[in-house]
């Protein structure tokens, strides 16, 4: 029997914060957001999602799409006590395309 994955996309952006209040500059200038955007039964469907996510916010305007800086699945495995741990894990650039990918389990 296969044992059964979900797969959870994540979209990864930044925001810039180059002056608090008082006009003083403020280090690190920019901030990270990741946030999670689908949850998906396969990779496949997975991989739609950002392709989706992109289309979407292309009609919302590309000034969206400047602050993305990349997308993240993680696999993980249902049915099972350890379902913290990721199966596999796999990044991709702001257009979409596969940049790296480690399909090697967190639980050793």
């Amino acid at each position: 029997m296969k044992n059964k994955e979900i797969f959870e996309l994540y979209k990864i952006e930044y925001h810039s914060r180059c002056f608090v209040d008082d006009n003083t500059p403020q280090y690190p200038s920019f901030e990270v957001d990741i946030s999670r955007v689908g949850l998906f039964l396969s990779l496949t469907k997975a991989e739609q999602g950002i392709k989706k996510y992109i289309d979407e916010e292309k009609t919302l305007g590309i000034e969206r799409l400047e602050n993305i800086f990349g997308f993240l699945i993680n696999e993980f495995e249902l049915d099972t006590f350890t379902y913290w741990w990721t199966k596999s894990k796999r990044n991709y650039l702001p257009d979409g395309s596969l940049w790296d990918e480690c399909l090697i389990s967190d639980h050793y």
